[in-house]
């Protein structure tokens, strides 16, 4: 059964009943708008691959039954429905369209920031509070720019501190000083310090100190864990042959284990935070910050009212001045932080040490996380919403639509995870994870109105950036467009569903 418009002035329209087993054809003229509208009704579901070519009319052929879509491959939901499509241009969009639907947009304004948020606020907004998008957690490796290499190690000890003889109970001594400041420090301010036990979750350990910490409104370093972990030290060996000089030693890195100690900090800038100090050569640093501790302070400084739980925020009188909070975090308001901590609870060295060689640190981001955070009114659509994502995108987000949100080309020789996973991680509640090479983005929900889709990445190479702590904007940006296109993919894939 076949029928052709005369011109491209009218829509192609047919009603046809029929049964499973007969198929049909309708050709259309190239319309002046380039929009193309199919309507089914009453139908059990089709499959409706559109292919488009430069010259010539859409070609719209009703295959074997599946759920209504617009694209080349052909696949099934569990639960067949009555349904509508629409595609916004005659190139080839792909989406789950149920019930009533909104005109998609092209494939190209989905690459757009702004673009593929559109849809999702415009499907959406009437069940939305406010939306605002962060850095959460973020990890930094601090190392001193004079001390990381062996060469730079044995020029210190012999040059500045004038020990002809480099040995491992010169660098044992270090350690031991170190640590005998630390329980002085804990003695003098009185701050308990504990061995960390094993299973035991530091974070929530350390809340009631905290707390006391928030209603006295004090700042300053609240509690002391004390950890037996591998990290970077340096080897010293007698040479095995013997050389001119008779105090050469040989000095190589190496990874054993020694203590580390934890600093559980409330900045008054950054707020709750944790630098953990290598007590042996080179004594590396890593600090834990959290972008919501941030603004949680800037917006006390503002004195604006708002309401947060854990690392998010469910109420908040201005939403322009929360996400203006969240943009002001930068390199120098963090480097200024923890160049303060790292010099008052970091390793001692004289001011002639200081002098005569570079000990500043240079921070680099180790892991980083960046969010974009829903807010509805109500528990009903997000869970819905949620549960139905997460089902969708196990089936739609094939190794090319996750290179496509990541922004990156699919290759033989790219290294690390590549796939789609729910994980449930208490009753009812589930976590989906797209993995692309050593990054993660995922998305769950929490509070019962929050709704959460979250990037984090362990190796900013992936994204062909660095690692330096000065490249945070950056970051935020390539960030920022990655969440946004997800939540684009999404709002196409749920366009149109009445969860």
């Amino acid at each position: 059964m076949r029928w052709v418009s005369e011109d491209g002035s009218h829509p192609t329209t047919l009603a046809i009943c029929i049964d499973e087993s007969c198929t049909f054809d309708a050709v259309a003229a190239f319309p002046f708008d380039a929009e193309v509208g199919i309507g089914l009704l009453d139908v059990d579901g089709f499959g409706i691959p559109i292919p488009c070519q430069r010259r010539g009319e859409p070609i719209l052929p009703i295959q074997q039954p599946g759920i209504p879509r617009l694209g080349r491959e052909e696949d099934k939901l569990p639960e067949r429905n009555d349904s509508s499509v629409v595609s916004g241009c005659a190139l080839l969009n792909v989406a789950y369209l149920i019930g009533e639907t909104t005109r998609l947009p092209g494939p190209r304004r989905m690459g757009l920031r702004g673009a593929a948020m559109e849809l999702f606020l415009k499907l959406f907004g009437d069940l939305l509070v406010f939306v605002y998008h962060c850095f959460d957690r973020i990890v930094i490796h601090g190392y001193l720019s004079g001390l990381s290499r062996p060469e730079q190690v044995v020029h210190f000890f012999r040059r500045v501190v004038g020990v002809p003889v480099l040995s491992k109970e010169v660098l044992s001594q270090r350690t031991a000083e170190y640590q005998t400041w630390v329980e002085a420090f804990a003695r003098n301010h009185d701050i308990p310090i504990e061995w960390a036990e094993k299973g035991v979750r530091k974070e929530d350990y350390v809340q009631p100190w905290l707390r006391k910490m928030v209603k006295k409104n004090a700042f300053g370093v609240f509690f002391i864990f004390k950890s037996m972990e591998q990290g970077p030290s340096f080897r010293v060996t007698v040479p095995k042959f013997p050389t001119k000089d008779p105090n050469h030693r040989i000095l190589a890195r190496q990874k054993s284990r020694f203590t580390h100690d934890y600093f559980y900090i409330r900045d008054e800038v950054l707020g709750p935070m944790v630098m953990r100090v290598a007590t042996f050569f080179p004594f590396q640093t890593t600090y834990y910050l959290n972008g919501h501790s941030f603004i949680e302070q800037e917006l006390h400084r503002a004195k604006i009212g708002f309401r947060k739980d854990d690392n998010a925020f469910l109420a908040v009188d201005d939403v322009a001045a929360l996400q203006a909070a969240a943009d002001k975090l930068s390199p120098e308001i963090i480097r200024k932080r923890l160049d303060y901590w790292t010099f008052v609870l970091g390793p001692k060295f004289s001011e002639k040490e200081r002098k005569k060689i570079n000990l500043s640190r240079f921070y680099s981001i180790a892991q980083i996380e960046y969010c974009r955070n829903f807010i509805f009114k109500r528990n009903f659509p997000i869970h819905k919403l949620c549960e139905r994502s997460c089902e969708l995108g196990l089936w739609r987000l094939t190794a090319h639509k996750i290179s496509a949100i990541f922004g990156q080309r699919v290759h033989k020789r790219m290294s690390g995870k590549l796939a789609t996973v729910i994980d449930q991680i208490e009753h009812g509640h589930h976590v989906f994870r797209a993995y692309f090479k050593h990054a993660v983005l995922r998305q769950y929900e929490k509070f019962s109105t929050y709704l959460r889709n979250e990037l984090c990445s362990n190796n900013l190479k992936d994204f062909g950036l660095k690692k330096s702590l000065d490249n945070l904007q950056a970051v935020r940006e390539k960030f920022q467009t990655i969440t946004s296109r997800f939540a684009g993919f999404q709002a196409q894939w749920l366009n149109g569903c009445p969860c």
